[in-house]
């Protein structure tokens, strides 16, 4: 029905899944215990190659789940938002068929909604953002994958968008916002637009003009173009944005009958560069001694008699081989 509309990006595959009240862990939504019955990963993983057969070239949205162990927690468990907790993802990460097509999303909210632990007299922009590097900002700080924060949103009161006052709404909403500005490649989408919501942005009308411009003005800070995108138009076939990429070489340490090296790769573009391969030349004594350069894994040099070469691993797309704006990665040294 939607495979190869322009429109359809991907499928978010299970709205929030969690534990309901009166439910133990086991019972509810679990991540990486196995148990087809209530492990969310399995199920987005059988869902996603299904969908993945028919439309290749989707995206498959996973959202987390609402609690998971911790035994240094008192109950045994972290809990925080339905479909928030993402932490299972560093042990038990989603496997597709197409591993480039998942996309990790997260719910988040504040004190208004509910009175998480977090929320308190001693919160400060800094703890918010240790809870949320903890549930899933990891997710993109260590590069695993792409991630995408598929409902935040506030109230039209100014204090409950903006505020200095520890715990509260307003706190809460900017510090996010604060935060999705210093990581401008996570995703978003604001929760929500109609007006028959607590949290809209436009009224019941649907008049274009928004409800609240101190909310307008601060969601318009991490509003951006897509690169090759035109007025919301897909980008024309072909077309890119500019790619920019720096090698710099050097040497780490040397002895009487070899060395040790580095190279240092950094995008300097402002796109993501989702492949890339580089290549060098030694002079023709130094053949041979191609296993002196540590920490290159022999699959990946040489692939000439007088051209060492390595190239991003298409099975660490998502680590090695992708790389973000200012993003470096270092082959060789010590």
């Amino acid at each position: 029905m939607f495979a190869n509309d322009p429109t359809v990006v991907g499928f978010d595959l299970r709205n929030e899944p969690h534990t309901p009240a009166g439910n133990t862990y086991a019972e509810g939504a679990t991540w990486g215990t196995g148990n087809p019955t209530t492990d969310i990963r399995l199920a987005y993983e059988q869902a996603g190659d299904a969908i993945l057969a028919v439309d290749p070239d989707t995206l498959i949205f996973c959202e987390g789940i609402s609690e998971y162990p911790d035994p240094s927690s008192s109950t045994g468990y972290d809990a925080t938002w339905w479909g928030g907790d993402l932490q299972g993802v560093a042990q038990y990460p989603v496997v597709l068929s197409e591993p480039d097509h998942v996309v990790y999303s997260a719910h988040d909210y504040g004190p208004d909604l509910y009175e998480q632990s977090w929320f308190n007299s001693s919160t400060t922009p800094a703890s918010l953002d240790a809870v949320w590097n903890l549930y899933w900002g990891y997710i993109y700080a260590d590069d695993i994958a792409p991630i995408w924060v598929g409902e935040f949103g506030t109230d039209n009161t100014a204090s409950d968008i903006e505020s200095t006052t520890p715990g509260s709404q307003g706190q809460w909403f900017e510090s996010l916002v604060a935060y999705l500005a210093a990581n401008p490649w996570m995703g978003w989408t604001y929760w929500a637009l109609n007006g028959e919501d607590a949290y809209d942005l436009l009224d019941s009308n649907y008049d274009p003009t928004p409800l609240s411009s101190l909310k307008q003005n601060l969601l318009e800070t991490i509003q951006f173009p897509l690169p090759g995108a035109v007025n919301g138009a897909p980008p024309p076939t072909g077309s890119s944005a500019p790619v920019s990429c720096s090698a710099v070489y050097s040497l780490v340490n040397s002895w009487s009958d070899g060395f040790q090296a580095q190279i240092v790769l950094t995008n300097t573009g402002s796109s993501t560069i989702s492949s890339w391969t580089l290549a060098w030349t030694f002079p023709r004594e130094l053949l041979g001694e191609r296993n002196r350069l540590y920490h290159l894994k022999p699959e990946d040099c040489p692939s000439g008699p007088n051209l060492p070469r390595t190239s991003s691993p298409t099975w660490r797309s998502h680590s090695a081989g992708r790389l973000k704006p200012a993003v470096t990665r270092t082959l060789g040294g010590g």
